[in-house]
């Protein structure tokens, strides 16, 4: 609740600085799974932290396309998102880094579990490849509302 609090409230919200995606990833990644891999098995292996790194990522990258989109408009109001903060060529490189890395995440999983099933998400690499092309090839602004 505090960190709910303090991402969207109080004097200097977390989710107007470069940290908001940081925090995305910490939260709705590593809290949220390894603390219910935790509640469920009562200890926690390596392969949930790498599930958790993975969901985290994917989560961090819609944070990341939403603040590309208003990074123009957050400047202007004072808000410093990271894209606001460090521009579009470094929100790309950061988009790039939390939508792929996932897949290559997987791949880890089923060779440290030795189980193929685990790779099944690289079925989605060509909606991934679809999804950072049209990162890179759209305005940021209205044209990210599909």
């Amino acid at each position: 609740m505090i960190a709910a609090l303090a991402y969207m409230g109080g004097p200097r919200p977390i989710a107007y600085t470069p940290f908001g995606e940081f925090t995305v990833f910490v939260f709705f990644g590593l809290v949220a799974v390894v603390g219910t891999y935790f509640l469920h098995a009562g200890a926690v292996r390596p392969s949930a932290w790498l599930a958790a790194a993975a969901i985290g990522s994917h989560a961090a990258a819609v944070l990341v396309v939403n603040n590309h989109r208003d990074a123009e408009h957050d400047r202007r109001t004072g808000r410093r998102t990271f894209a606001a903060t460090f521009g579009q060529e470094a929100s790309g490189r950061f988009y790039a880094a939390a939508l792929w890395a996932p897949f290559a995440i997987a791949l880890a999983m089923a060779t440290l579990e030795r189980s193929p099933w685990l790779a099944a998400p690289l079925a989605l690499l060509p909606m991934a490849r679809r999804l950072q092309a049209d990162f890179a090839n759209l305005p940021a602004g209205p044209a990210f509302n599909m």
